[in-house]
């Protein structure tokens, strides 16, 4: 194993120093490394050797320095590179071996192998960090903790040399777990990460948002009617996706009064398959359609909410798609789920006019504005566990995902008896900093919020839950949509309230929670939690 990964560990000179990374990508002859930031650190061009001998200038993209993360590019070459493992699956007692260019020494890497010992979260890195007693020098640090297959299970990142008492601490070494790794990798490549202001003993009042990179556009145009040629109009984004969050606004082509009119999006669309067609026209009235020809079969149909039929009027569509499920949003209301089972293969994504017969007018345009998309990939899950509440906090099961938009779901088991609550908490880069959503044996749901300084939470919004029988089920299965300024809670695949989350657009972590109000010792259980994130 070690053979086959050396190749792809990396030694980095800088002017200050150096240490070690790990090829874990390639495009064309261009390599892709993950290391250390305070391997890096202000330095914008490094010296990169791979295979013990070969020197190449190095870019920094992107740095991190709150979870200790950098990327930076080397061309042009052919590469040897390693992927990532699951992280998630360590226990300990499980075999690691840590490879880099120990106290940086000229020569071929160094090997060491260990056990992990723990994995927990770090406040000051903010991350799942992994403790293992493989002994990590200077020099080692931005190198690879791999499996014994030779996947990347983290990247090395400090170690404790100090005493307790007179005597020497050894074997506390510890590395920046694959999963904080791959969350943080787009935006660092892309070189448009936005570090997190360090953590200190006075927290901060606000965290910056971080800014979305989409998969595609903004894509703003036009579709041009063709009454007569029988063919839906489409706007291609030249992508392949299956799970996803694609949405655009439209501009009304005409009055209704004078020709019928439809617009909205094709998804998961590939010569050879089935596609899906959600759309809404001027009736207000919206419908899931799927089929590879003419005539399509409409699979689901309904009327709008709020929605504007006049000649030149304005409605934001937006679809998120998961595998064999799907929501529709116009104008920012929920307007249902959509069955997708039936066209679950990846596919390309547009937005349409036209979808029926009729809908268009010769001379006529139907514009859109800001078709833009992002890709979800399924980050964690599914998981299962316990949630242990101690005095004064309550119990939590971190997923380990950094992210401000996310889909969370999990099942959770009702405790016997009462005086007790369950749900998720997400966006909470900081101690004290953010919003819970869930449940209580007496059948409300809240979502509250708390800000650091803050002496206790404060309750956004509450109620009671209308969904049949819900607080004396054995079990419930929840989801949340958390999406920019707006959330949506479901319970048992129904919606209980739309969340206002505009006061809180931070990133932090997605997890499942879970406590009583007095008590400290009742334990809480949860299978199959999953979340997706772009």
């Amino acid at each position: 194993m070690v053979r086959q990964a050396r190749p792809a560990v990396v030694r980095i000179d800088t002017s200050s120093g150096g240490g070690t990374g790990v090829i874990f990508e390639t495009r064309g002859q261009t390599g892709y490394v993950i290391t250390n930031h305070h391997v890096v650190d202000g330095a914008a061009w490094v010296n990169v050797y791979v295979n013990d001998a070969s020197a190449f200038s190095g870019s920094v993209r992107g740095v991190d320095p709150v979870r200790d993360l950098a990327v930076v590019t080397i061309c042009c070459g052919r590469f040897h590179t390693l992927q990532f493992g699951d992280s998630s699956r360590l226990e300990p007692g499980d075999e690691v071996v840590a490879i880099g260019y120990a106290l940086g020494l000229s020569g071929q890497a160094t090997i060491t192998r260990g056990i992990v010992s723990a994995i927990r979260y770090d406040p000051r890195h903010m991350s799942d960090v992994i403790q293992t007693d493989a002994a990590i020098n200077p020099g080692d640090s931005g190198g690879p903790l791999l499996s014994t297959s030779g996947k990347i299970l983290g990247i090395n990142t400090y170690g404790y040399d100090e005493t307790e008492g007179g005597r020497p601490v050894e074997g506390l070494n510890f590395a920046i777990s694959e999963t904080t790794v791959r969350q943080q990798i787009p935006a660092l490549r892309a070189d448009s990460s936005q570090p997190t202001p360090t953590p200190t003993l006075v927290w901060p009042t606000t965290i910056s948002p971080v800014l979305n990179s989409y998969e595609f556009g903004p894509i703003s145009g036009e579709l041009r009617h063709g009454p007569t040629d029988h063919f839906i109009k489409t706007k291609y984004a030249n992508v392949s996706i299956v799970d996803m969050v694609a949405e655009a606004t439209f501009i009304n082509p005409y009055s209704g009064a004078s020709n019928s009119w439809d617009y909205g999006f094709i998804l998961r669309n590939t010569q050879d398959f089935p596609f899906v067609q959600v759309v809404v026209d001027n009736y207000g009235r919206w419908a899931l359609i799927t089929g590879d020809d003419a005539p399509y079969n409409e699979v689901a149909t309904g009327p709008l909410k709020r929605f504007n039929t006049n000649a030149g009027g304005r409605n934001h569509l937006r679809v998120v798609a998961i595998r064999d499920r799907g929501w529709l949003f116009v104008n920012g209301d929920f307007v249902s789920t959509l069955d997708l089972s039936s066209v679950t293969h990846a596919g390309d994504v547009a937005v349409i006019t036209g979808a029926y017969t009729g809908d268009e007018q010769p001379g006529a345009v139907t514009r859109y504005e800001n078709f833009q998309g992002n890709r979800l990939t399924k980050q964690y899950g599914p998981a299962s566990g316990e949630l242990r509440p101690e005095p004064g906090g309550i119990g939590d099961h971190r997923s380990g995902v950094w992210t401000r938009d996310s889909i969370a779901e999990a099942e959770f088991m009702n405790p016997r008896g009462s005086d007790w609550y369950y749900g998720f908490l997400i966006r909470a880069p900081v101690f004290n900093r953010l919003e819970v959503i869930g449940l209580t044996d007496e059948g409300w749901w809240f979502h509250q919020s708390r800000n650091v300084g803050d002496d206790e939470y404060t309750e956004v919004a509450e109620g009671l839950l209308y969904v049949s029988g819900a607080p004396s089920l054995s079990r419930n299965r929840m989801l949340l949509l958390a999406l920019g300024e707006s959330g949506w809670f479901f319970l048992n695949d129904q919606l209980v309230a739309e969340l206002n989350l505009s006061h809180n657009l931070d990133s932090g972590p997605v997890s499942t929670m879970g406590g009583s109000f007095s008590k400290h010792d009742r334990v809480q259980t949860f299978q199959n939690f999953n979340v997706w994130a772009p």
